[in-house]
């Protein structure tokens, strides 16, 4: 039964008492747990079990060790709170009990026979398996040996195969309809070592063995300022919507530090600390190709797993901002058929010894598309900066990437179609190919349509921009390739079809309006024609390479007869030269060309023969800007 109120009839040792009392007098309810009996109630669920089911009001929790059977059950609830004294109150998920099956179980049915019953409680989470399938219930009640499930069996489990239960619990189970529950300031260890899980248990079924878990009907709920460690499934898994999961501590589970599961929307992940887990990664952000809804993950730090993150899903819309995430494994970001994503102002780093991050920085898997990777700064990887594995229409811009071991970015994979369609812009990127092998570049191309503009790249060991010969349609333009350490193999190594290493483009036309006589020779320039060079020729404003010479005349000159035309440059005849003989009417160089600075005096030379008709000319020619990258 609760004590009296008011608290405390004898003396609890909480710090902030007089705090405590003036926020929660008043309240609908308000329960202490203290496992000495100092309390309402010495353990939560006894306390849940006591409130209301709507505007339920709060429970505090004395600190202790409180020794978890069976999850924190809690279903169908609204606006509770489940609050502790800070890393003092800890929940422990006690080691795992099985027994054997006695007797085969078929699929449809509720019971199952064991070896030893009475290991097991009613209300415990269970994991029934045998080496083809397995499956999790929970203990409706117990008669000696036959444990009976609240649901019929989904798949059929026999001795021969060795069929067993064994408890698979999670810490705190928030599920049903509940609706504003929180979860603060608490410690939970789920003693991983003692435990266990499979595959088997994974999305869309529903898998325990969690520090907390919100099921997928869940709304509006909190975890926050918690400090947990060493859950077989995920320390904090989130399904449901509109959730904040915020402050917390996360260390040592088997999977993901926070596993935010498929088919949620307005999910914040926020201020987390997520390292050391032991396969998986700080945080997970739905799941393989399943559909995924709205998910804000901001300012965590993820250091030490295998991604600092990884989202999937498409039909979403997640954003990575603001964190750091540092000497993982594999890589910082993961990204994997995802659809509508943002990454942007990450730190991501690797060991100084360019041990971890041997994927690459950010990477971006299986068909992802309509995302923007940018402002991050990427250093000490021994993989990629950036690799667009497989994606399209994706921007990667102002990302700054230092000192890794293989391409500072990479759009597209060898023998695959993707990487394409991206534009590539505003990147910095310094020492790539760190260990000196001529192999790696500053940027190397393999998908189509990709668009190279306004990077710098320095100190690239091979190539700064490699277009590789699989590599379609490729603008390159604006970009500035320098080589301070050393030298790279080239610069800008075009090995693309298709590809455009921009230059831009000015046309000029020169005509005359005037006849030109037969056996005469004339200049002509956009101020017309004359026959001193010097009083026609014209400057060239820039520095570029004249090409394109194309002659017209209203009419042909005859047989035997012609009118030759010269690019003339500072008074010299160039190799820019075209000829309409006989009854043509039109002639052209587009095989040669000629370099120009700007300065150069310019015009065009017309000789006509002795017998040549007398008719009107037109002549124009092409002036192409020589590079828009800066080189060297």
């Amino acid at each position: 039964m609760p004590l009296p109120k008011p608290y405390p009839p004898t003396e609890i040792d909480y710090e902030d008492w007089n705090d405590l009392a003036d926020n929660y007098a008043g309240k609908a309810v308000t329960l202490i747990v203290d496992k000495n009996g100092k309390g309402d109630y010495s353990t939560i669920q006894e306390a849940v079990d006591a409130l209301p089911s709507s505007n339920a009001g709060e429970i505090l929790v004395k600190g202790g060790e409180y020794m978890l059977t069976q999850a924190v059950y809690v279903k169908d609830r609204t606006d509770l709170v489940i609050r502790g004294v800070g890393k003092a109150t800890r929940l422990k998920v006690a080691d795992k009990v099985q027994s054997n099956l006695v007797s085969d179980a078929a699929s449809g049915q509720k019971d199952v026979v064991v070896t030893n019953g009475s290991l097991f409680q009613v209300g415990q989470h269970v994991s029934i398996k045998d080496s083809s399938n397995e499956e999790i219930g929970r203990i409706a009640s117990i008669s000696g040996n036959t444990l009976t499930m609240e649901e019929n069996l989904t798949n059929s489990y026999t001795v021969a195969a060795g069929g067993k239960v064994f408890t698979c619990h999670d810490a705190i189970y928030i599920t049903g309809t509940s609706k504003r529950i929180k979860v603060l300031n608490l410690a939970i260890d789920g003693s991983r070592a003692n435990q266990e899980f499979d595959r088997y248990g994974w999305y869309p079924k529903e898998h325990h063995g969690d520090g907390v878990r919100l099921s997928a009907t869940t709304e509006e709920c909190v975890v926050e300022n918690c400090w947990l460690t060493s859950c077989i499934g995920h320390n904090v898994c989130v399904g449901g919507s509109r959730h904040r999961i915020a402050f917390n501590h996360s260390t040592d589970c088997y999977h993901d530090g926070v596993n935010v599961e498929p088919g949620v929307d307005q999910i914040l992940v926020l201020g987390n600390h997520c390292w050391s887990q032991a396969a998986w990664n700080g945080i997970q952000v739905g799941y393989l190709t399943n559909d995924i809804g709205t998910v804000l993950v901001v300012g965590n730090i993820c250091h030490d797993n295998k991604y600092g993150i990884s989202i999937c899903g498409p039909n979403g819309n997640v954003q990575v901002v603001g964190n750091t995430f540092k000497e993982n494994s594999d890589g910082g970001v993961h990204v994997y058929n995802c659809s509508l994503f943002l990454v942007s102002g990450n730190t991501i780093s690797g060991a100084a010894d360019l041990s971890d991050m041997t994927e690459a920085g950010i990477i971006v898997k299986q068909a992802s598309s309509v995302g923007v990777i940018t402002g991050n700064l990427i250093e000490q990887g021994a993989g990629i900066g950036i690799h667009i594995e497989q994606g399209s229409y994706l921007t990667i811009t102002g990302n700054t990437i230092r000192k890794v071991k293989k391409h500072g970015v990479k759009a597209g994979e060898e023998g695959s179609d993707q990487g394409r369609d991206c534009t590539i812009t505003g990147n910095v990127i310094v020492g790539a190919d760190q260990e000196d092998t001529a192999t790696y570049s500053g940027i190397a191309v393999i998908g189509d349509r990709n668009i190279i503009q306004g990077n710098r790249l320095d100190d690239c060991d091979k190539y700064c921009i490699h277009i590789t010969s699989s590599a379609e349609k490729t603008l390159v333009l604006g970009n500035q390739c320098t080589q301070f350490v050393g030298t790279c193999v080239d610069y800008i190594k075009d090995e693309g079809t298709g590809t455009k290493v921009s230059r831009a483009r000015s046309f000029f036309a020169v005509l005359t309006w005037g006849t030109v006589a037969a056996d005469s020779t004339i200049y002509l320039s956009t101020a017309g024609s004359n026959a001193v060079e010097a009083d026609i020729e014209f400057p060239i404003p820039f520095d570029c390479t004249l090409r394109n010479l194309r002659a017209h005349a209203t009419g042909a000159p005859g047989a035997g007869e012609s009118y030759a035309y010269t690019l003339r440059k500072n008074g010299a005849d160039t190799a820019l030269t075209c000829t309409i003989s006989d009854s043509a009417t039109d002639g052209a160089d587009t095989a040669n060309a000629v370099a120009a600075s700007a300065g150069d005096r310019i015009c065009n030379k017309l000789v006509t023969s002795a017998g040549a008709a007398v008719v009107k000319h037109t002549v124009s020619f092409e002036a192409m800007l020589e590079e828009t990258n800066v080189i060297g």
